[in-house]
């Protein structure tokens, strides 16, 4: 009997197939992961590119709104209405005609909307409120601040005219004080000359709208005080606690500090001797200063526009400036001033001189010839505080 060898049945060999589907795997899942990441990072990548952009877009708006602030401030230290409506004017003039016209200025790309609101309701303290857009208008920024502006003129005399020295008047002069009753207040003696147009005037308390008529800008009536024949108890002389004060230490009863760091805080029209005329001509919400002697000629000073003999200024155009020279000052030909005039050294009139509110003179004061007409008005010189420096009022900052 043949016996045959057994014979196992296996599967064939084919090799190398385990390990390329592990290859295979292996390859998928690193694609897979690869994959993974790169749409991570492209995530990762467009997420950082939008908050740069965003954060770009947020600058912008920023910039536009602090630059509507700063715009708004520059605009408030010349002069808020300059139309003399009684409203704040729009911040940003595109016209190019000296008026604001619009709420909304470009800056670049970007653009800011202000607005500005009378705090008090007299202009002195505002609130600025800047809204700034970024170059697509997809992003705002809001910046507000409080500002108001620092009183020049803390204490307003409350006469027309004060002389430290000696008055003379040798031609025509007017003073009047529709306010009160005293007129001229001096040192030394008050001369009122021979002219028969000179007089004195003070408030009628007898006519039928006082005192409301206090109320009204200049509305009361004046009545006869004194002349040069016949002074009366309006005129205040030969007081010796007036003329014992150096010019400093007047100056500093109304302005409340001593000239020397007044000229750095408060003045805003440094001119030299010869150049005030030229400076001070239609200046207005300005206080003007000089040192030397100084010849003034023929100006109109707080008031928008030029004025000529009788002419007075209109009320919407009143915007009073104070003058201060420190030295002796010669007033000549056809001068306007609306507000305060402060002359450390002697004052000499000359032609015609027409003021509104006051004047204080640290030494002599001559009027020789001309007409010299001084009419108290303390609402022009409470008005002086616009010509004061613009101030930011501490922690009134804002940004939201």
């Amino acid at each position: 009997m043949r016996v045959y060898p057994q014979v196992r049945a296996t599967c064939p060999r084919f090799p190398g197939v385990q390990s390329g589907l592990i290859t295979l795997i292996t390859c998928l899942l690193l694609l897979i992961l690869s994959t993974l990441v790169s749409l991570n990072l492209s995530k990762a990548i467009w997420m950082a590119q939008k908050a740069t952009s965003n954060e770009l877009r947020a600058s912008q708006a920023f910039e536009a709104a602090e630059a509507g602030l700063n715009s708004a401030k520059s605009f408030l230290a010349k002069d808020p209405d300059v139309d003399g409506n009684g409203e704040i004017d729009p911040v940003f003039d595109t016209n190019a005609d000296g008026l604001g016209d619009t709420h909304t200025h470009a800056f670049g790309n970007s653009s800011a909307t202000v607005s500005i609101f009378d705090s008090v309701g007299d202009m002195s303290h505002f609130q600025i409120v800047s809204r700034g857009q970024s170059d697509d208008q997809s992003t705002t920024r809001t910046i507000s601040q409080s500002v108001a502006f620092s009183t020049p003129l803390p204490y307003i005399p409350n006469l027309p005219l004060t002389v430290s020295g000696d008055l003379a008047i040798e031609s025509s002069a007017v003073v009047l004080n529709p306010e009160g009753f005293s007129t001229i207040w001096s040192g030394g003696t008050s001369g009122l000359g021979s002219d028969s147009r000179t007089r004195t005037g003070i408030l009628d308390q007898g006519e039928e709208h006082y005192p409301e008529c206090l109320d009204t800008l200049t509305t009361c009536r004046t009545i006869l005080a004194s002349t040069p024949h016949s002074p009366s108890v309006d005129v205040l002389s030969n007081d010796s606690s007036l003329a014992a004060l150096d010019s400093d230490n007047l100056f500093q009863n109304y302005l409340g500090m001593r000239l020397s760091t007044y000229r750095q805080a408060m003045v805003s029209v440094d001119a030299t001797a010869s150049r005030v005329s030229e400076l001070a001509n239609l200046a207005t919400h300005e206080v003007i200063f000089s040192e030397g002697n100084v010849s003034i000629n023929g100006i109109t000073v707080g008031c928008s526009m030029p004025l000529y003999g009788s002419m007075a200024c209109p009320p919407m155009l009143i915007k009073p400036s104070i003058i201060i020279i420190c030295g002796n000052a010669n007033i000549t030909g056809n001068m306007h001033l609306y507000g305060a005039l402060f002359v450390t050294g002697d004052i000499t009139f000359i032609g015609s001189t027409t003021i509104d509110g006051a004047v204080v003179v640290g030494g002599n004061a001559t009027s020789e010839n001309g007409n010299l007409s001084i009419t108290y008005n303390s609402r022009v010189l409470l008005a002086t505080h616009k010509a004061g420096p613009l101030m930011n009022i501490p922690s009134s900052w804002k940004d939201f």
